[in-house]
């Protein structure tokens, strides 16, 4: 979708202020979402994690590479960091590339590349780089993104 065809459908532009941990992930795995939902990783994806609030999820190979870029531990403060996922071989990036998204105003399910995912209304339903859809509970959403005045195109 073009950047006037997301704003007509009510969507505006975010970036992500959070540091992401991942992991590329060699074999089949799943998630346990904190609404209980359950998505699935193919060989090849990332598994996410935000070190302050646990919280995990997945994203496909070829859109983690394109919207991550990974940091090096000097370039970030040390009380900003977690040793425990370092040990266990997690890296940290920062998300390059703008989200799309809107509040949902009713009940529903998205289907994520990952899985069938459950939202609520005051949620976000986002759209990623290739049109991918996925929601955000709004706390995590509003605690994780900042609006972008201007968007030259749709990530």
């Amino acid at each position: 979708m073009d950047e006037q065809t997301l704003r007509q459908e009510g969507y505006l532009p975010y970036r992500k202020r959070a540091l992401t941990y991942a992991k590329q992930m060699k074999v089949p795995f799943k998630v346990r979402l904190k609404n209980d939902d359950t998505i699935y990783g193919a060989p090849g994806d990332y598994v996410c994690t935000n070190a302050e609030t646990s919280e995990r999820w997945i994203v496909a190979e070829n859109i983690f590479e394109e919207s991550y870029h990974r940091l090096s531990k000097s370039s970030v403060a040390l009380e900003k960091r977690s040793l425990l996922l370092e040990h266990y071989h997690f890296n940290l990036y920062r998300k390059t590339t703008l989200t799309w998204a809107r509040q949902i105003t009713r009940p529903m399910t998205v289907n994520t590349l990952e899985g069938p995912v459950s939202a609520q209304p005051g949620d976000y339903l986002c759209i990623g780089t290739q049109g991918e859809q996925w929601p955000q509970m709004r706390q995590r959403f509003e605690e994780n993104y900042e609006i972008v005045e201007e968007a030259s195109a749709p990530d």
